[in-house]
């Protein structure tokens, strides 16, 4: 609804510079209308990465009242200046504010409430990975992941493939078929602090058996 009123806006104005007589005002209008279509643009990239990150059930961004009822005051003031053929620099700003705004809200909450589920993920894969059979896919999965958590996904598609690659992280995870014990065994080796008596355990022993990792851990001194 909100991308309709902006384009909607943005084709009146366009049937006006085609009447209008003025070269210079039409040149206004012209600068303002690729500004409104640009944020146009801009806004219905946001909403649809918003949807998406909902849609892939990774986390649900709520704007804030405030946000939304800033964000609809200026569209709804450039509608009505364009309408009455006075759409000028400062309402296209006010609106630039607005969906700026919006965007560092949902960057944020990408970092804050998005995620840190998928960070403790990310630390798993990593600490497990020398045990992991396929090397290659271990570190594109990595790599992929850490590359997008510092910043929001540019696009929806960009959120899916951030969704599939955090399943087939998990499922990598999954694999090697933790138990508590197992947990505990490698942490203690990526800490240094395990020693041979741990490997005396039989439940940690047939861990290792049960998921062939004979030949993947090593001892060393």
């Amino acid at each position: 609804m909100i991308v309709e009123s902006l384009n909607n806006a943005g084709n009146a104005m366009m049937t006006f510079v085609s009447l209008a007589n003025d070269k210079a005002a039409m040149e206004r209008y012209k600068d303002q209308i690729g500004r409104l279509s640009l944020l146009t643009y801009k806004l219905e990239q946001l909403l649809n990465i918003v949807d998406s990150i909902k849609e892939e059930e990774i986390a649900t961004i709520t704007f804030r009242p405030e946000m939304r009822d800033s964000l609809q005051d200026a569209i709804d003031s450039c509608g009505e200046r364009t309408k009455d053929r006075k759409l000028d620099a400062d309402t296209v700003n006010a609106l630039k504010n607005a969906v700026e705004s919006c965007r560092l809200f949902v960057e944020n909450a990408w970092k804050t409430e998005a995620m840190p589920p998928y960070l403790e993920l990310l630390n798993s894969l990593k600490s497990l990975k020398s045990l992991l059979q396929n090397g290659g896919e271990v570190d594109r999965v990595i790599a992929s992941i850490e590359k997008i958590q510092e910043s929001l996904p540019q696009s929806d598609r960009m959120v899916k493939n951030f969704k599939e690659d955090t399943i087939r992280a998990r499922q990598m995870v999954d694999d090697l078929h933790l138990i508590p014990e197992a947990e505990m065994f490698i942490s203690k080796v990526r800490l240094q602090k395990a020693t041979v008596a741990d490997l005396y355990d039989e439940t940690i022993l047939k861990w290792i058996k049960d998921n062939h990792l004979e030949k993947q851990l090593k001892i060393k001194f």
